[in-house]
């Protein structure tokens, strides 16, 4: 596979490259608002996907039209230009979005390069190193357009592309698939203890057996706080600690100043234990 490698610039092997650096709003004569299109930035692609898309801001669909005249297709794959520099996702769920400051969207040339191998292909550690070496700036490091172009890839024949990028997708869907239902499940439990422990809803006290004992509720309830008695038992041991090691500081403090005589006590006021409060040694 390595003898059929072919080097390419990067703006040789795309077919369009959205870039609106610089366009906000205002500039079109208007401004964001509480709910419609939400518009990316560079903070919203992490990780090789979309996240914190609920934080996002929003425009009428009017404006996203006038900032979008070329608009985002699924399979298009969004790259952060700067802060930080080459943060890449594949756009494979939703593509109604407008694209904000800091990003790059990239569209493969289906005739030379596979829009998901593009993807995994610029965060290989060797683009990313031939992009940071074309980035420039001192606080924030950042590349522009016309250099982004000019980055060379390695690319292997098409067919082999779509082999590449139909494993490595596979994997990543099922990776996202798992993180889903993980989080669905972390949503059902705390709804469950919200509900028990916290609401007492009157269906889960229907859910309860009629003529149903205190031992029995007693059981139910701690079939479902399983999860959470690790925690617990920690969480009491620790506690218990504490207050075991400050009754025994305290007792042994009172048990000393019931010894020491009142002269003793008198010379002991111009100490600088005496701002110690009263509270404290109770």
């Amino acid at each position: 596979m390595t003898s059929e490698l072919c080097r390419h610039r990067l703006g040789d092997v795309l077919a369009v490259v959205i870039d609106h650096r610089g366009r906000t709003p205002k500039k079109l004569g208007g401004d964001f608002v509480a709910a419609g299109v939400r518009v990316l930035s560079a903070k919203t692609v992490k990780g090789g996907r979309l996240q914190g898309l609920a934080d996002c801001r929003f425009v009428t669909q009017d404006m996203y039209d006038a900032w979008m005249p070329n608009k985002l297709r699924l399979g298009d794959v969004l790259l952060t230009s700067e802060a930080p520099l080459g943060e890449a996702a594949y756009l494979q769920d939703d593509a109604h979005f407008c694209l904000g400051q800091r990003l790059f969207a990239l569209r493969a040339n289906d005739a030379k390069l596979d829009a998901r191998f593009l993807f995994y292909l610029l965060l290989s550690p060797a683009v990313q190193q031939r992009l940071q070496a074309r980035a420039t700036g001192t606080t924030a490091q950042g590349i522009r357009q016309a250099e982004l172009v000019q980055v060379e890839v390695d690319l292997p024949p098409l067919p082999e592309q779509r082999r590449v990028a139909s494993i490595l997708g596979a994997l990543d869907d099922k990776i996202e698939l798992n993180r889903r239902m993980n989080g669905t499940l972390e949503s059902i439990a705390h709804a469950v203890f919200q509900s028990w422990f916290i609401d007492v809803d009157p269906v889960c006290i229907k859910a309860l057996p009629p003529r149903s004992t205190c031992r029995d509720t007693g059981r139910l309830l701690n079939s479902l706080t399983s999860s959470w008695s690790t925690a617990t038992q920690w969480r009491q041991t620790r506690l218990r600690t504490r207050l075991s090691t400050t009754t025994a500081f305290r007792r042994s403090m009172r048990a000393g100043c019931r010894r020491r005589s009142s002269a003793q006590l008198s010379r002991a006021t111009s100490s600088p234990f005496k701002r110690v409060p009263c509270w404290f040694l109770a």
